[in-house]
């Protein structure tokens, strides 16, 4: 025990801790300042107003924070579950889904990038937390500090905070089996909430920048693996047998989904090491893991007229998350790199790269749409975080998709593209006031539709969000492609995302899981029609450098693309192909998104 905290040392470690024991005999008796005394602009009714902000907006998607033991530790002056350094960063992250039109938040805005006079004195904070770690305040502080750096756009930053909290959780022993330390109950469930709120933000951070997760399973007991969190958000001091909220089990269904997804984070190395048919069998594998994760989901989260009318923001992310994992997993293979004169490896490539491509567009489309009926019940401008991710893996298959429709033929489906495309923009635009990258983003759409929907006309840019009713256009046919948009996604109708066709099309693929097993003349029908006009192994086509002479590239840090799966742009504007995509070939080779 060091300062009243467990900590870890495992059975190699030397008499140097001696030391620090002898320093700091006993409990600490460790005080923290007032935070009113820290910020001088806070009124105890702006403080709650952005307490509320933070649990309602970010504790409610990733559970790192036990509401009832922090505010018990803040009014009983204890240090356990609370630290100065945590309530800055919790309030900096209120600060970041407040209304920026009251006075009082005005006041509390620093003239830097969308930050706050919180983020500042977080960041300070933490140089002294480094020298003396906290506990468990510590590394919930840091995970949120790592979360807002990205929303500014230091993504390094804040991905190296990140792995700050992962260290300290390996410090204060969260993945040893708590059953060895004889703790409270509620200080055992407290742990393992922390625990997973930092596995999920390692696999959401290695998504986000195309890097290998830092916790591994292997490090982490048996007994913590377990995802059931009873009583754990809501409970006070005492455990009483509280019913889980649907947040709660929102969350555990993502923490389920996200344990599937750790092959998307694998090292290039071991990637480029499986053959195209071992890479094609282990995309399969997946794809039918996570269709069967998708079926057996509780009749509470399945995506259904009643629950999209009831159910919390966070709902809606769970669903854009399995079908961005979906996008993810396929797009490596939307493209074919075979020797054209193996007649059979050849056309058994281009017809699974038509397989991987009609998955990548599908599920991007579905998660346009699921975005637009986000918008119709919630604030988009107080979107998790993870939405960005999800809007721009959408909006970067839509764009790959558009630049390969060059036939007179498929205008249609073109301009139903692009109308989606221009959906995604306008949420990215509002996210932009909120999240330093959606800027740039926005503004790589922006160029992109500018240069493909010129045949739409004005569509684009008086493109208007339907505030009615998000059901009130449900009962339309799934076929329409003029009212794509504003129906009920597929997902809906009982179908899995990952083996049906674009909502215009006359019949379904099947799975790649199912490739080997059947064939079908509808197949070979979309492969001859729809193959790819360029022939890459790395997945996503490049876009026309027409846009890439527009932007300013010495005032838009490149860095900023990788977020939405667009690598080295500023290097191949001479017309060469995209950098890798993230994939088998190079599974966790590219961009991030």
């Amino acid at each position: 025990m060091a300062s009243g905290r467990v900590r870890f040392f495992g059975p190699t470690t030397n008499m140097h801790l001696l030391s620090r024991s002898m320093l700091d005999p006993g409990k600490s008796t460790e005080t923290y300042w007032p935070i009113s005394a820290l910020v001088r602009d806070l009124s105890p009714e702006t403080h709650d107003y952005l307490i509320d902000l933070f649990f309602d907006c970010h504790n409610s998607n990733v559970h790192i924070v036990h509401k009832w033991a922090f505010l018990e530790d803040l009014k009983s002056g204890d240090t356990q579950f609370y630290s100065n350094f945590l309530h800055m960063c919790m309030l900096a992250e209120g600060w970041r889904y407040a209304d920026r039109t009251r006075p009082d938040i005005k006041r509390l805005a620093c003239p830097g990038p969308d930050s706050s006079t919180f983020h500042t004195k977080a960041r300070k904070m933490a140089e002294l937390e480094l020298t003396k770690p906290g506990g468990i305040p510590s590394i919930q502080a840091f995970s949120l500090l790592g979360d807002l750096e990205a929303g500014t756009g230091r993504d390094d930053t804040g991905w190296m905070f990140a792995g700050m909290a992962f260290r300290l959780l390996f410090d204060v022993g969260l993945h040893v089996d708590p059953s060895e330390l004889r703790l409270a109950e509620r200080e055992v469930q407290i742990r393992h909430m922390v625990l997973w709120a930092c596995v999920m933000n390692d696999a959401y951070w290695a998504l986000y920048l195309g890097r290998p997760t830092m916790l591994k399973a292997s490090d982490i007991a048996p007994a913590c693996l377990n995802k059931d969190f009873d009583r754990l958000i809501y409970s006070q001091s005492r455990t009483y047998v509280y019913g889980k909220t649907i947040e709660t089990r929102i969350y555990e269904a993502l923490l389920q989904l996200m344990d599937l997804l750790g092959p998307l984070c694998e090292t290039r190395n071991a990637s480029k090491s499986l053959k195209p048919t071992d890479a094609q069998l282990k995309i399969a594998t997946l794809d039918q893991q996570l269709n069967i994760w998708h079926i057996n989901l509780p009749e509470t989260l399945r995506w259904s007229s009643e629950n999209v009318l009831k159910a919390p923001a966070s709902f809606y992310l769970l669903h854009t998350q399995y079908h961005t994992a979906l996008i993810l997993l396929h797009r490596t293979f939307t493209t074919h790199s075979t020797d054209p004169q193996d007649t059979a490896h050849h056309n058994e490539s281009i017809h699974f790269s038509s397989l991987c491509r009609h998955t990548c567009v599908s599920n991007a489309v579905q998660v346009a749409e699921i975005i637009s009926m986000y918008r119709k019940r919630f604030p988009i401008k107080r979107m998790f975080v993870t939405g960005l991710q999800h809007i721009g893996t959408a909006a970067t298959s839509i764009m790959a998709e558009i630049s390969m429709i060059h036939s007179e033929q498929q205008s249609l489906e073109r301009e139903r593209l692009v109308k989606h495309l221009a959906d995604l923009k306008m949420s990215l635009e509002e996210m932009s006031n909120m999240y330093q990258p959606a800027k740039l983003m926005t503004s790589v759409v922006e160029h992109f539709i500018r240069d493909h929907g010129n045949m739409m006309g004005d569509h684009i840019a008086t493109t208007e969000t339907d505030t009615a009713n998000p059901l009130s256009e449900l009962s339309s046919s799934s076929s329409s492609s003029s009212q794509q948009a504003w129906i009920m996604p597929i997902i809906a109708n009982d179908t899995n995302p990952s083996t049906s066709m674009p909502s215009n099309s006359r019949s379904p693929f099947l799975s790649p899981a199912r490739l080997q097993m059947e064939e079908t003349a509808t197949q070979l029908h979309a492969a001859q029609n729809r193959q790819p006009s360029f022939n890459s192994a790395e997945g996503l086509p490049f876009l026309p450098s027409t846009w890439f002479d527009e932007m300013n590239w010495e005032e838009d840090d490149t860095d900023f693309l990788n977020l939405v799966g667009l690598k080295e742009l500023q290097a191949l504007r001479g017309g060469d192909l995209m950098g890798n995509g993230l994939g088998m070939n190079g599974l966790a080779e590219g961009g991030a998104i």
